[in-house]
C-alpha cells in the first residue's frame, strides 16, 4: 500500500480534488459527447462494464430483467465512496466507467490513479496520473499526485520535475514547497559522491526549499525533519539537531522524529568526542540526550505493538525501527558509561542488548555490543561468549574479532589474540596491527612488536596508541633516539600530553 495515500492522508487530499472536480464540471461535464479520439489508453485493463448499471426494473417497462441506466454522477458517488471506504479496487472500476463515457474528465483519472497506487499498483496509477496531466496541465494537484508517486516508488528526479510544475503554479504552498525540497534533496542523495556539482546543487535548491516551506508554515514539523536530513548530508548536524529538536516539539508524539533525533544527539557526541580538544559537557549531555530521546521512541513504540517479535514491518521503508533504535540507545549507554566510569550504564547496555535479541536473535550486531558491554565490567568470559555468537553468525564481522582478540589479551591468552589480531588486520585501520603489536610485547618480542606497530602508524598516521607503544618498546630494546622521536609526535599532536612530554624527557637523559 502507498504510504503516502494512507486513508487519512487521503481523505486530506479530497478536499483538494473536490475543488478540482467544481472547477472542471463546466469544462469536462461528465455526459458530454465523445470525440472518437478521446479513448481511455488502458480502459481494457481492468475487468468493468464500460457502462455501469445495475439489474432491476425499470419503473413501468413491465420487463423485470432489464437494466437500469446509472448518471455518471451517480456512478462518480458511489467511486468516491469506495476510495473512502478504502475499496480500492470498487473504486478503479467505476472510475474507469466514468472514463469510458469521458476520457477527458481529469479527476477521474486523478483518482483513479491514486487507488492504483494504493493497490500497489504503480506503473499503472503513473499511466492514469499522466493522462490527468495530458488534459489538465493547468492544474497544480495532477503534477502533486503523480509525483507523490515518483517519491513513493524512488524516482526521485521525476518526483522533482512534477513537483516544481506544482510549485510554479502555487509558489504560496508549504507543502508544495516541502515536496520539492523533499525529492531534490532525496535525488541529490540518491547521486552521492558521484553527483558532484549537480548533487551539491540539488541540496542548495532542496534547502531552500525547505525553508520556504517553513516561512509559509512555522507550524510544519515534517518539513524540519526533512530539513534536519538534508543539514546532516551538507554537514550541518548542529542545524540538524535543531530542527529535529523543533520538529519533536511540534509533533511529540512521533516516534520517528524522537529517533531521528536521538540518532543525530548520538553522532554530534561521537563526532566531538573524536575532535582535537573534545567539549566533554557537550559529549556527555548529548549522549543524555540520545539516551532519553530512544527511550521516549521506545516507549510510544511499545504502546504501538512494534516491539512484539510478530510486529508488522512499517509500511514506509525509511522508518527507524525499534531494533534500530534499541541498538543505538545500547551505543549510547556504552559511551556514556565509558566516559563517566558509570558500571550501571554497561548493565542498562546488556539489557537493551537482550531485548534486541529477544526480537531477532540472529542479530550479530547485538552479541557485539553486549560484549562490549561485559567487557567494560569486566566479565571476560561472557564478552568472549558474546563476541564468538557474534562471529557465528558474521564470520566476517571485523569488529567483533578485534573485539574478542582483545578479551582474549587481557585474559593472558596472547596467542589465541594474536591469531584474531593478524584476521582483524584486513580491516587496514590500525588498530589490528596495533594489538598484534601489544600482543607481541607481552611476549617479549619488542623487535616484531615495533614492526607491527610501525604499520598501524603506516595505515593510520594519527593512530597516537601506536606511536607511544613502539616508544616504550624501543626504550625496552634501549633506542632512546627513537623512542624520544615518538613520544616527540605524541606531544606535538597533543601539546596536553604531559606523559609523553615526561617519557620524552626521560628518553632524552639516557641518549649519548
Amino acid at each position: 500500500m502507498m504510504t503516502s495515500l494512507k486513508r487519512g492522508s487521503w481523505l486530506c487530499e479530497m478536499a483538494l480534488i473536490g475543488a478540482l472536480i467544481l472547477v472542471l464540471a463546466g469544462d469536462t461535464a461528465l455526459t458530454s459527447g465523445q470525440d472518437p479520439a478521446d479513448v481511455d489508453p488502458f480502459a481494457d485493463t481492468f475487468d468493468d462494464d464500460p457502462v455501469s448499471v445495475e439489474q432491476g426494473a425499470v419503473e413501468g417497462s413491465g420487463d423485470p430483467a432489464e437494466p437500469v441506466q446509472k448518471t455518471p454522477e451517480e456512478i462518480l458517488a458511489e467511486a468516491q465512496a469506495h476510495m473512502e471506504n478504502g475499496e480500492w479496487s470498487d473504486a478503479v472500476q467505476k472510475f474507469s466507467a466514468i472514463l469510458s463515457k469521458n476520457p477527458r474528465y481529469v479527476p477521474g483519472y486523478l483518482l483513479r490513479g491514486q487507488a492504483l497506487a494504493e493497490l500497489g499498483e504503480y506503473e499503472l496509477a503513473i499511466q492514469s496520473l499522466s493522462q490527468a496531466v495530458i488534459y489538465g496541465s493547468e492544474y497544480p494537484q495532477v503534477f502533486v499526485a503523480r509525483g507523490k508517486i515518483y517519491l513513493e516508488v524512488q524516482q526521485y528526479r521525476e518526483a522533482a520535475d512534477d513537483f516544481e510544475q506544482a510549485v510554479q503554479m502555487t509558489p504560496a504552498s508549504a507543502e508544495l514547497q516541502f515536496l520539492r525540497g523533499k525529492s531534490q534533496a532525496r535525488l541529490a542523495q540518491e547521486l552521492g559522491s558521484t553527483g558532484g556539482l549537480t548533487a551539491a546543487n540539488l541540496f542548495s535548491t532542496g534547502l531552500k526549499a525547505l525553508d520556504r516551506a517553513i516561512e509559509h508554515d512555522g507550524e510544519f514539523a515534517e518539513a524540519y525533519a526533512e530539513r534536519a536530513n538534508v543539514q546532516v548530508s551538507m554537514g550541518e548536524i548542529d542545524k540538524a539537531v535543531e530542527d529535529l529538536e523543533k520538529a519533536v516539539d511540534l509533533d511529540p508524539e512521533n516516534e520517528q522524529y524522537l529517533a531521528r533525533v536521538a540518532i543525530f544527539y548520538n553522532r554530534r557526541a561521537e563526532t566531538e568526542d573524536n575532535g582535537y580538544e573534545p567539549d566533554e559537557e557537550q559529549i556527555e549531555s548529548d549522549f543524555r540526550k540520545a539516551i532519553s530521546a530512544y527511550e521516549d521512541y521506545l516507549n510510544i513504540a511499545e504502546e504501538m505493538g512494534l516491539l512484539s517479535p510478530d510486529a508488522e514491518p512499517p509500511e514506509d521503508p525509511e522508518d527507524i525501527l525499534p531494533m534500530q533504535a534499541l541498538l543505538g540507545l545500547a551505543s549510547a549507554q556504552i559511551n556514556l558509561g565509558d566516559k563517566l566510569t558509570d558500571s550501571s550504564l554497561f548493565r542498562d547496555a546488556i539489557d537493551t542488548c537482550n531485548q534486541v535479541v529477544e526480537i531477532e536473535p540472529r542479530s550479530p550486531t547485538a552479541y557485539h555490543q553486549r560484549g562490549v558491554a561485559q567487557r567494560m565490567l569486566e566479565d571476560l568470559p561472557m564478552a568472549l561468549e558474546s563476541f564468538s555468537e557474534a562471529l557465528k553468525l558474521s564470520p566476517d564481522f571485523g569488529e567483533a574479532r578485534l573485539r574478542r582478540g582483545i578479551v582474549w589479551y587481557h585474559m593472558g591468552e596472547y596467542d589465541l589474540a594474536l591469531g584474531e589480531f593478524e584476521r582483524a588486520a584486513e580491516s587496514r585501520d590500525g588498530r589490528g596491527q596495533f594489538w598484534a603489536g601489544a600482543a607481541l610485547a607481552q611476549q617479549g618480542d619488542f623487535v616484531e612488536a615495533i614492526s607491527r606497530y610501525s604499520n598501524a602508524i603506516r595505515e593510520n598516521p594519527l593512530y597516537e596508541p601506536a606511536f607511544n607503544s613502539r616508544g616504550l618498546a624501543y626504550m625496552r630494546l634501549g633506542l632512546f633516539e627513537q623512542a624520544a622521536k615518538d613520544f616527540r609526535t605524541l606531544v606535538r599532536m597533543n601539546l596536553k600530553n604531559s606523559t609523553a612530554q615526561q617519557r620524552q624527557d626521560l628518553a632524552k637523559r639516557h641518549i649519548r
